[in-house]
């Protein structure tokens, strides 16, 4: 009796443990309220649910239903909708409903890259007269956050959409800001930004494994997540010997764990080190944590009875600063944010002062970084300079780390893009290159064309437009010609516009030699925004720069013809002989004059005979080059052999 009893009670417990989990319903991160949906194409929305569950999705009065598979995914087909708004729409389950209210329909864009597409609309060119006078709520951004995976990933860290207003679109990118305001001006629709991208990221992470030669993405991380938990040891113990003990955590402090800002402290275990570069340069390589800096100035009797502004320019990312012990002044997460800090009188000294600066890096490079700035103390009528070399220690050591994510393949691609594959778009901007300065032309033109096509195979759609920057002036103007990696990969790029519906905007005349991080970003979008109006809209505008066909070399002149070349011209008569260079057969490039004659550029140089090839603009930062169409766009930088 008691065995049978006992049989029926584990079948019981076994049919319930066997059932089918109930689950609430659940929608991909990236929709939520205010987000832009593509206007005129079928659209799609996912999710979870319960397995076999009925959902049913609304709008606009009008409904349809699905059902969830084994395992409880679920996929919903919507008919095309005009632009407009706005919707609310619902979706329901038997066990809960999920609403959103002002919902468009219009025109979105995936932004993607690296920092230069990252880089927020307020740290920019005339930032806060352009912040205070936008007006524009259906320009729409969903950044998602700086997140990596080894394995394909179901769904997004998280996403919000939010409106353009004069209190948020300062973190907006400000090329898609930009190149946002030109369409929505244009083409009178709701614009919607999807931001994907992550500073200093090269352009394999943004890869899936298939397109760069792979099963899948454990047969390429394999072997790199082995060599970064040696590289972790190896740094830890060198950490350990340089700074003595330290503190390893797996999230970051919430609060410092100790005093190094007071004014008489043991100077045991501090390391030298310069303020002008990050401490990667430094010798601290792939460490991410909280490092503190100290140092000392000398104030005379005199100089105590002013109040001073400390300028210690950018740190990379935190910062708390003391003088003295007290707290002048601190940052959160501002890397490239130049800090000017007030500091009464009351707490400087006659003599010896202690400066310490607690600063807080969670990935890539980190420090006090700032170069070609006077950084000290500046009164009415005085300046103290800060010295270059000071001392760091190590407060703690982030052993979670990105542990530079950013430059691992394949992972930003499972993680940031895959998750949103069905989210229908318009197109994408792109802006990407600099970190993978170190490759020749082919490699990263391979790659480049790779990433274009992976992502069109993604979203199954091979017309995909692709619009994309050029890599913008950087570094010293070279006095002689010489062979540079910018050069490279700009050609790299221009030879990805091989591939249907790509445009590429030229940014050679708004770098800057001393920041990889031009703040003209409105020029930018404006060029890539020409580019849509073109390819995508089809407007009849000039969209692209002068750009060479052939060069013909006659009577020992060369004559460059150019395609785009309606109202050729040098920008302020500039007719400098460091844009065009000459090589003949032996290799070694001269300078060439350039003048205009019937629409092409002529060139001579008396020190080559017998010319094979010529160069435009090929340096880093191609100061001098001038040369431009009737639509003010730059011409391009190239390499070609004389016909």
């Amino acid at each position: 009796m008691y065995k049978n009893i006992l049989f029926v009670a584990v079948l019981l417990i076994s049919s319930v443990n066997c059932r089918p989990s109930i689950a609430q319903l659940t929608v991909g991160k990236i929709f939520g309220e205010h987000m832009i949906l593509q206007r005129e194409v079928p659209l799609r929305i996912w999710g979870t649910s319960s397995p076999n569950d009925i959902v049913i999705f609304e709008l606009n009065k009008k409904s349809k239903t699905t059902k969830t598979d084994g395992d409880g995914n679920w996929i919903i087909e919507i008919d095309p909708q005009p632009a407009g708004g706005p919707h609310e729409l619902t979706l329901s389950s038997a066990r809960n409903k999920i609403g959103w209210k002002d919902i468009y329909f219009g025109d979105v864009y995936l932004c993607s890259g690296q920092s230069n597409m990252e880089w927020p609309l307020e740290l920019t060119e005339n930032a806060e007269q352009e912040i205070s006078q936008v007006n524009n709520p259906l320009i729409r951004e969903c950044k998602i956050p700086r997140t990596s995976s080894d394995v394909l990933a179901k769904d997004l860290e998280s996403a919000s959409w939010i409106k353009a207003g004069p209190k948020t679109v300062g973190k907006f990118t400000a090329v898609g800001y930009y190149f946002a305001k030109e369409i929505s001006k244009s083409e009178g629709v709701p614009i919607g930004l999807i931001n994907s991208s992550w500073g200093g990221s090269r352009i394999e992470p943004w890869m899936s494994a298939t397109s760069l030669g792979a099963i899948n993405s454990e047969a390429i991380l394999t072997e790199i997540r082995e060599k970064e938990a040696q590289d972790k040891m190896a740094l830890k113990r060198d950490l350990l010997t340089k700074f003595g003990a330290f503190k390893s955590v797996d999230k970051p402090l919430t609060e410092k764990s100790v005093n190094w800002e007071k004014e008489n402290i043991e100077l045991a275990n501090w390391q030298p080190i310069k303020i002008n570069s990050n401490w990667e340069s430094e010798g601290y390589e792939k460490l991410d944590g909280v490092v503190w800096y100290r140092n000392t100035f000398l104030l005379t009797k005199k100089q105590v009875k002013e109040n001073f502004e400390l300028s210690l320019g950018a740190i990379d990312d935190s910062d708390e600063t003391f003088i003295n012990g007290v707290r002048v002044g601190g940052m959160k997460n501002s890397y490239n944010v130049k800090r000017k800090y007030q500091v009464e009188k009351s707490i400087l000294k006659v003599g010896r002062n202690v400066i310490a600066v607690r600063v807080e890096d969670t990935g890539g490079g980190g420090g006090i970084n700032e170069v070609g700035v006077d950084l000290g103390l500046k009164s009415s009528s005085h300046f103290i300079p800060l010295k270059e070399n000071w001392l760091i220690k190590l407060e703690a050591h982030y052993a979670f780390g990105n542990y530079n994510e950013n430059q691992v393949p394949t992972v930003l691609y499972n993680k940031m893009i895959y998750p949103i594959r069905n989210y229908a778009m318009k197109g994408v901007l792109w802006y990407q290159g600099e970190s993978n300065a170190d490759q020749d032309r082919a490699t990263y033109g391979n790659l480049f064309k790779g990433l274009i096509n992976d992502w069109r195979t993604l979203w199954k759609n091979d017309s995909l437009p692709f619009l994309y920057v050029q890599l913008a002036a950087f570094l010293e103007a070279p006095a002689e010609p010489e062979y540079s990696s910018w050069p490279a990969i700009r050609m790299a790029q221009t030879d990805a516009l091989e591939l249907e519906n790509t445009g590429m905007a030229t940014a050679l005349d708004i770098g800057d030699a001393m920041d990889i991080h031009p703040r003209n970003k409105k020029t930018v979008g404006e060029r890539l925004a020409l580019l849509a109006q073109h390819k995508i809209y089809k407007k009849d505008v000039i969209s692209r720069g002068p750009n060479p066909i052939r060069i013909r070399n006659v009577a020992n002149e060369l004559i460059i013809e150019y395609k785009d070349s309606e109202g050729l011209y040098f920008k302020d008569n500039n007719l400098s002989e460091r844009q065009f260079s000459v090589a003949g057969s032996n290799g070694k490039f001269y300078w060439a004059t350039p003048r205009l004659s019937k629409g092409h550029v002529v060139l001579t140089c008396s020190e080559v005979s017998n010319p094979v090839e010529v160069r435009y603009a090929w340096a880093n930062n191609p100061d001098q080059a001038s040369l431009y169409n009737a639509a003010g766009l730059p011409a391009e930088s190239f390499t070609m052999h004389v016909k």
